[in-house]
């Protein structure tokens, strides 16, 4: 919590608006809940936070950041993402932006990789499929009955 707290503020100091409002996060009954209940998000995102006051002096700490972040909650991985391709499209500085992406990316990649070796599975379930549309399996559920 304190990490998240003070790597937000700082960053919101770096652009010129009031760091108070990263206390914001901090006092945030969501962030208690979730760091009494030793969950992966709180960290996830500290380190995406840190990644972020790395950004963008430091490219190759703020990508090691974002890997690391990506390991522990795969949402986090957006960030690396836009950053990246923000770099390569907009910047034209293709090698950091390739930099910024293979150094995020790998660490997640590589787990992935590692638990199909070792488990013979991505980590997901078999039965889970994902639905082009939202709320698709939901609507293929119907009529729903009291036990779904």
């Amino acid at each position: 919590m304190g990490a998240v707290t003070f790597a937000l503020a700082a960053v919101l100091a770096r652009m010129g608006a009031p760091p108070w409002y990263g206390a914001i996060v901090g006092a945030y009954p969501g962030i208690f809940n979730a760091v009494s209940h030793d969950l992966a998000e709180p960290l996830a995102y500290a380190l995406v936070a840190l990644a972020l006051l790395a950004w963008p002096r430091r490219l190759l700490l703020a990508a090691v950041l974002f890997g690391l972040a990506g390991v522990t909650r795969e949402t986090t991985l957006v960030f690396p993402v836009v950053l990246g391709l923000w770099l390569v499209l907009k910047e034209r500085r293709r090698r950091d932006g390739g930099l910024m992406l293979a150094i995020s990316l790998l660490p997640y990649v590589a787990l992935k990789a590692g638990l199909a070796a070792w488990l013979g599975s991505l980590g997901a379930p078999a039965q889970a499929r994902l639905e082009p549309v939202p709320f698709l399996g939901l609507v293929r559920q119907w009529p729903w009955t009291d036990y779904e």
